[in-house]
């Protein structure tokens, strides 16, 4: 996706459309990431950073999301089963990764910016098993 992200920009159709962004201090004179060989000056390294995604669950809770489907299924009950699933998931696989649900169109709120209908369950933080 960085690549592709950067030949558009490169191509003027990325990041702002033909701006003057430079991706040039991601890579050394061959055109490869790393630190160009000599001293550890270049931005990237050749050791691998440890990565941390951070997905947020947004969650219908909408009248129509409480309608049973074709299959005798209620959607939201589908959609937070499968938060549910994925938390365990990242529980085992990707300990540091942040994970938070929040539901609009709720009839209680529960949020920083005192939003309307907005209430956040569970703020963005790793995953655990409590």
């Amino acid at each position: 996706f960085l690549s592709q992200t950067m030949e558009e920009s490169e191509e003027g159709t990325g990041f702002g459309g033909g701006s003057d962004f430079s991706t040039d201090f991601l890579f050394d004179e061959n055109g490869e990431g790393g630190d160009g060989g000599e001293g550890g000056e270049g931005v990237a390294t050749e050791k691998a950073q440890p990565s941390r995604d951070s997905i947020i669950f947004l969650i219908d809770c909408s009248p129509t999301m409480l309608q049973k489907n074709s299959a005798g299924e209620i959607p939201l009950h589908l959609s937070i089963r499968a938060a549910i699933e994925s938390m365990k998931d990242k529980i085992i696989s990707s300990e540091n990764d942040l994970i938070s649900i929040v539901f609009y169109a709720a009839e209680k709120k529960s949020n920083p910016n005192d939003f309307p209908n907005i209430f956040v369950f569970r703020p963005l933080d790793p995953p655990d098993a409590a």
